[in-house]
This record gives structure tokens, sequence and C-alpha cells, in this order.
């Protein structure tokens, strides 16, 4: 059975809250569907959970590709305060992509050259033992100028307060922000802390590659060299 990462603590998840989890990403999944119907999902939910169908009932029922795309995914409980009544949850596109979509909160004419921190309107409070990043989307970056301005955002577990999402446009035209609008992405990894200590030198621990910024190019070119006798 799965678990589930509660305040950094891996802790065994009751079958029937796995049932209701797995239901509701089903939900999330089918929102972007021709004839979803709210309600009716609802009342199927509803029905699924009285009915006494353990979690391998609903795989055996799902087949093997969401079996596969769920089943082997840790799932990190994320407490997420939405601070107005515009503010929208983050949202996976697809089942298995790496990040969540984070919507603009704010309505903003970013000009050419300007940085702006766009209002999310949500706050996390993020796990001990674990770090938020924030990313570009690669469709906005590719089809429009705008970046974020520090490239990825780190949001550390301590922090309570509004994610914004510091957009630069480097296009030559203003561009206009609408709430709702995605405009970043956002994933969470572990962050094990790092215990430094000296040593004489730290050549002595593992293999040491040689070189610094773009030397390995050069590094094999002097390989090829030596190899055919050139040096």
């Amino acid at each position: 059975m799965n678990a589930r990462i509660i305040e950094g603590q891996e802790q065994p998840t009751n079958d029937n809250k796995l049932l209701e989890n797995i239901i509701d990403l089903m939900g999330k999944i089918e929102q972007g569907a021709p004839g979803f119907d709210e309600k009716e999902f609802e009342e199927l939910k509803s029905q699924m959970l009285a009915s006494g169908m353990s979690v391998e009932d609903l795989f055996n029922l799902l087949g093997d590709n969401f079996v596969e795309a769920v089943a082997n995914r840790t799932i990190v409980d994320m407490p997420i305060q939405l601070l107005t009544p515009t503010a929208k949850i983050p949202e996976y596109a697809h089942l298995s992509d790496a990040c969540a979509d984070i919507y603009a909160d704010e309505d903003y004419d970013l000009m050419p050259g300007e940085t702006h921190a766009i209002s999310t309107g949500i706050a996390l409070a993020i796990p001990e033992g674990y770090v938020c990043h924030i990313y570009a989307r690669s469709g906005l970056s590719l089809k429009t100028g705008l970046r974020i301005a520090n490239c990825v955002g780190i949001i550390d577990a301590g922090y309570r307060g509004e994610i914004k999402v510091p957009l630069w446009n480097s296009g030559s035209e203003t561009y206009k922000i609408e709430k709702g609008m995605r405009i970043a992405q956002i994933e969470i990894q572990q962050s094990p802390a790092i215990e430094f200590y000296p040593v004489d030198n730290v050549k002595e621990y593992g293999k040491d590659r040689n070189g610094g910024f773009g030397s390995t190019g050069l590094e094999k070119l002097a390989e090829n060299l030596e190899t055919n006798g050139k040096v």
C-alpha cells in the first residue's frame, strides 16, 4: 500500500482515505473532459465509498496504466491557504507531470524590460525536510518574452507568506497578465541538510574530474590529440 508523507514522516495511509484520494484525483483528471458534470461525479464518489470497495478493487477497474501512474508516486500532504476568493490551487495538467501549474491572482500590464512580482493568492505550509521550486512554464517562455526573473524560485519550509512569481518581460511589447492565467509551475523535493566538515584535501574523496567552467570539452580534445599522437 502507498504511504503518505506527513510532516516529513512516512506513515501508513488508511485504505478508505486512500480510496477517497484516488477518486478525487480521477475527478481532477476528468474535469477538463467534455461532458464532465461535477455533481454527477460527487454522487458517483459517494456511491463508490459506500460500496465497500477496496483500493485494489478500484485499481482492477481502472487498469494497469492508471495503477502504475498513481500507486508508484509518493503523495506529500501540502496545506494551502487561499488568500483571496479568486485564488486557485495549483493543478497538474497530466497525471505524470513533475510540476503543477501556478495561476496569477492579479491583472497586470507588464511593460517591456519591467519585472513585477505577480500575486498568486496562495500560501503554503511546506513540510519540514522539503523545499518547493518555482520554474518557468516552457510554453510561455517559448511563445512570449516572459521570464522568471530569478530563474528558479526557492520556497523554504518555514515560509508562510504569499507565493509571488517575479516575472520579467524581456520582449519589446507590453504583456497583459490576467487573473487565472498559468504563469509558472511548482514542484516539491526533499531537501536533506548538509553537514560540512573540513578536510586536508578534497581530491582524496572520490574521483577528481579536473577542470572548471567549460573544461570538459577541452579535456576530451586533449585526450583525442594524445591518442592520435598529436601531443
